[in-house]
């Protein structure tokens, strides 16, 4: 009949409707590397994300023309040098400087931010906790940490913790390339969380819809 006929449609689109919410996001937005990083290597992929394709650059640079941009560092001087390097990628910044884990939580709390960036070895203010805090509260804000050395460990264990790059300080052409990185990479993720919510709302909607028809058939 007609009504079982819609029945078995609906049926098969929340099928593939639960199908495709199964997806997963590719291997790069997890943060935990496959084996421990070095400065080199990660200097490396980083020179290599220099060039990225042109519509890509555009895109990034024109959904992220003012940039929200929470800076943790005791030292005025490196947050200057930091903005400095992003500004000359074309970014307007919207800054707040915090040295204490505090006020890293009432500014997470009280404003979206679209890039953390973290001095590594403050006393007060672990980059590693920092991490862990920024990946709980906004998931799809990178954290970028700055580091005047860093050991070999010490950047896998950040990695794991959720940042996503580490940047020397004093080579500050390597900050631009990898804050466009991590934007588009945070821009695809959070496509893909709105997409899992559409899914989602569709096949509660099949569903309803599916119920309603088998009640009026019974």
């Amino acid at each position: 009949s007609c009504t079982n006929a819609v029945a078995l449609w609906l049926s098969e689109a929340v099928r593939r409707s639960r199908s495709a919410s199964l997806m997963r996001p590719s291997q790069r937005y997890c943060s935990v590397p496959s084996a421990p990083i070095s400065p080199t290597r990660a200097a490396a992929t980083t020179l290599r994300a220099d060039k990225p394709a042109p519509d890509l650059m555009t895109d990034t640079k024109s959904a992220h023309k003012i940039l929200r941009v929470l800076i943790l560092d005791d030292s005025p001087d490196d947050a200057e040098q930091a903005s400095a390097a992003l500004q000359q990628g074309g970014y307007l910044l919207k800054t707040q400087r915090a040295e204490t884990g505090v006020a890293v939580e009432q500014h997470l709390d009280s404003s979206q931010w679209d890039l953390v960036l973290c001095a590594h070895g403050l006393a007060n203010l672990p980059a590693r906790q920092v991490a862990e805090l920024v990946a709980r509260k906004l998931p799809c804000t990178p954290v970028i940490v700055l580091a005047h050395r860093i050991a070999d460990d010490e950047l896998r264990l950040l990695m794991q913790d959720g940042a996503r790059d580490v940047v020397i300080k004093g080579q500050w052409g390597r900050l631009l390339p990898a804050v466009e990185r991590e934007l588009a990479v945070a821009g695809e993720r959070r496509a893909w969380i709105e997409m899992r919510a559409t899914l989602h709302k569709l096949e509660a909607r099949y569903r309803t819809m599916i119920e309603a028809s088998l009640e009026s058939i019974s």
